[in-house]
């Protein structure tokens, strides 16, 4: 369904991916995408775990991954996941066993945007009313492992960094979520990896003096600098309250 060129249309207006998939330059490179396992980590600064559909049926099976991106955590590196690609923090494990996401403050797709989508669908007919789009939900299972689950609210744009953990809540908080990733990691101008499920990784192309990554037939800019920033993202929630629309507990730094 996320798909743009997918017959029932839900994203017939993604003009972005259409045309990267149209670009024969760009769409070749995601056929020649490798495997996880071939990531090392020590030649790349950060991990950016990707959304869309697919992580919420395939991310389980990633273990791989789950590995790779924990050694990013371990080794003090930015890990990053966006959107339904935070679906990784339910099946990640810190190398003492503990569920990387316990005790942390996260975010990723809400329920309330769960909700939105499973009407969405409805409505169209594209789903029977008994069956939901995603087959479980990324708040429910970080807050049963114990993560400090917090959102901002319907399709607002929301990150939050926890450490060199960051985490964005869903398709339009790309921007705050490369902002954190930026301000955690500094800028060396050393490669970053991107990995998105079913789309594989690549390294860094330079384009106009800047580097960029190339995932699922989409390209970001991750241009960085020299000096590392310890500055965490200000937003603005006080123990036990709400401000800026977000909803949980941020920690204080």
């Amino acid at each position: 369904m996320s798909d743009p060129r997918d017959p029932r249309g839900s994203s017939a207006d993604d003009l972005i991916s259409m045309g990267s998939l149209s670009t024969p330059k760009l769409a070749e490179l995601t056929k020649q995408t490798r495997k996880a396992s071939e990531i090392r980590v020590a030649d790349f600064d950060a991990i950016l775990v990707a959304g869309g559909q697919s992580p919420m049926f395939t991310m389980e099976k990633a273990t791989q991954l789950h590995r790779t991106f924990v050694e990013f955590v371990e080794a003090g590196k930015v890990a990053a996941a966006l959107c339904h690609g935070t679906a990784i923090l339910r099946f990640a494990t810190l190398s003492d066993g503990t569920p990387l996401a316990k005790g942390r403050t996260v975010t990723g797709f809400a329920n309330v945007e769960e909700d939105f989508a499973d009407q969405a669908v409805w409505s169209l007919n594209l789903l029977p009313r008994e069956q939901h789009v995603m087959p479980w939900r990324i708040e429910d299972a970080l807050k049963a492992l114990g993560a400090n689950y917090v959102q901002a609210g319907l399709w607002r744009s929301f990150a939050v960094r926890d450490g060199n953990l960051v985490t964005g809540q869903q398709n339009f908080s790309g921007a705050g979520t490369t902002e954190l990733c930026i301000a955690q990691g500094g800028k060396s101008g050393r490669s970053w990896c991107r990995w998105q499920p079913g789309g594989g990784w690549r390294r860094a192309l330079r384009l106009g003096g800047r580097r960029w990554l190339l995932c699922g037939g989409r390209l970001g800019c991750v241009g960085r600098g020299s000096a590392a920033e310890s500055k965490r993202q200000n937003c603005g929630q006080s123990e036990g309250g709400r401000k800026n629309g977000a909803h949980g507990r941020i920690p204080k730094e």
